[in-house]
């Protein structure tokens, strides 16, 4: 990344000026910064869900083993 230094004839002042490199790599850091906040969100929601899977999963192992439970006691008797 290299900034070019220039002086233009109708202004003495020297300016930088953004050199190809570096508005490419602005560019592709703003895209960078897109992509983190999208796939934040996206973790997000990936959590929600694996909660819901979570939730989901444990409901139905207690419910399979209550019922396995009457099964054996039923079969006991």
């Amino acid at each position: 990344m290299s900034l070019e230094l220039s002086k233009h004839s109708n202004n003495s002042e020297e300016e930088f000026l953004i050199s190809p490199p570096l508005k490419k790599y602005a560019k592709a850091t703003k895209n960078y910064d897109f992509q983190i906040q999208f796939l934040k969100s996206r973790s997000e929601e990936l959590r929600s869900l694996i909660k819901e899977v979570d939730q989901l999963i444990s409901s139905l192992t207690t419910e399979l083993w209550s019922e396995n439970l009457e099964d054996v006691k039923s079969k006991a008797h």
